[in-house]
């Protein structure tokens, strides 16, 4: 009977003898809970890994969040500098445009003046004053009477 469980058990594939057997089962249940403790320790350091990465993603999302928000001001920032920018130098034109304007018309004015030949200054002021006192006389005739 010994050899006829023995043959049946070899065509099934499942001969153990009951001393291979008993090293079977302690080998193979070190390698089963080898392999379990491997899968736990590997899965516990993937969660570890995990919850790092989902952290620094965090604090990284949180940088550019300030960083964009700082970089939206200074694009404002930058158009506001060029609108001002821009009316300064309208501003200066126009004025730079003023200032020949007016010295244009100092410069025909002194022409003029120069001009009317009124001579020496001494000989005009003579002349002027002598024209205020025929105006001061004149109305104190048209006011004598």
């Amino acid at each position: 009977m010994v050899a006829l469980n023995k043959s049946a058990r070899l065509s099934q594939g499942k001969f153990q003898h009951p001393r291979i057997h008993s090293r079977c089962s302690i080998s193979s249940t070190c390698t089963s809970s080898s392999l379990i403790l491997a899968l736990v320790a590997t899965s516990g350091g993937f969660l570890l890994y995990r919850r790092i990465s989902l952290a620094e993603i965090a604090v990284l999302e949180q940088r550019n969040a300030t960083l964009t928000l700082a970089v939206d001001q200074q694009t404002k920032t930058t158009e506001q500098m060029v609108q001002n920018a821009e009316r300064l130098a309208a501003a200066n034109e126009f004025l730079s445009e003023r200032f020949a304007a007016t010295e244009t018309e100092f410069v025909m004015d002194v022409d003029r003046i120069e001009g009317l030949g009124f001579g020496e200054i001494d000989g005009l002021l003579q002349w002027i004053n002598d024209e205020f006192q025929r105006s001061i006389d004149g109305l104190r005739k048209a006011t004598a009477r």
